[in-house]
This record gives C-alpha cells, sequence and structure tokens, in this order.
C-alpha cells in the first residue's frame, strides 16, 4: 500500500485536511469559546453579587443612622433625667440602647456647673460576624 505524502504530514488518518478547504469551527475552539464566556458570566455575577451585598449595608447603615438620630431627637425633647433603657429589636433585628447620664463640669472657679448632659444612643444588630454597631452621642444642656 502506497501512503500520500500529504497523509504523513497530518497524522492521517485521525487529522484529514478536508478537501474543499475550512467551512466549520471544531470542537475544541467551541469548547474553548464555551470556556471563555462561562468565566465571563460567573465573573460578571460575582461583581453584581457584590455590588447588591454593598447596596445593603450602605441602605442598613441609612436606615440605622436616621433611626438613631429620630430617637436622639425624642430623648432631648423631653425634660433629661438619668435613664439607661435597652430596646427590644425592631422589625429588621436592630437593638437601641439609650442612655442619658449627667456629667460633672466645672467653671473656670472651680465649681460645678449643674444641668449637663450626656445622651447616648447605641445601635446593635446582626450576630457573629455579621455583627455591626453604630453609637451617637451628644453633649446637651438643660437650664
Amino acid at each position: 500500500m502506497k501512503t500520500h505524502p500529504r497523509a504523513l504530514r497530518t497524522g492521517f488518518p485521525f487529522f484529514r485536511p478536508s478537501r474543499t478547504g475550512r467551512k466549520g469551527i471544531s470542537l475544541i475552539e467551541v469548547l474553548v469559546a464555551l470556556a471563555v464566556f462561562a468565566l465571563a458570566f460567573v465573573g460578571m455575577g460575582r461583581v453584581l453579587a457584590g455590588l447588591v451585598d454593598a447596596a445593603g449595608r450602605v441602605e442598613r447603615a441609612r436606615y440605622v443612622q436616621n433611626e438613631m438620630e429620630s430617637r436622639m431627637v425624642h430623648l432631648r425633647k423631653g425634660f433629661l433625667q438619668p435613664l439607661k433603657e435597652e430596646q427590644q429589636p425592631d422589625a429588621r433585628g436592630v437593638k437601641y440602647i439609650l442612655e442619658v447620664k449627667p456629667l460633672e463640669v466645672r467653671g473656670d472657679d472651680g465649681r460645678p456647673l449643674p444641668g449637663f448632659y450626656s445622651i447616648r444612643v447605641e445601635a446593635l444588630w446582626g450576630e457573629g460576624s455579621k455583627a455591626g454597631s453604630d453609637v451617637l452621642e451628644v453633649t446637651a444642656y438643660q437650664p
């Protein structure tokens, strides 16, 4: 049996060149293209998940800040007196601790100045690695 010289170069019969030229793509090209697209979609999915997570954290921080400011305004509106109150968690699972305590402030002559209070609102949420906290504290004068 006589072997054609072109068959020896191409590894005949495994990689037989087509006689009409290249009209399609090979299976390996299809698999490489699918792998590239799969990696791109996985990467985009991770980026999107990160963005959604970050937006959720920003929204929670904004919610907690608004609630703490609201509780601070409520405490300052009334007559200030010593207080320590731990409230039940709200609908979003945030627990607030309210504290009002008198401050010892002295004037230039060393005499105590009455009517100064420290007002503190602390927010706690989550458990374990997802736990977070924030504090809002002001000094107020009530004559």
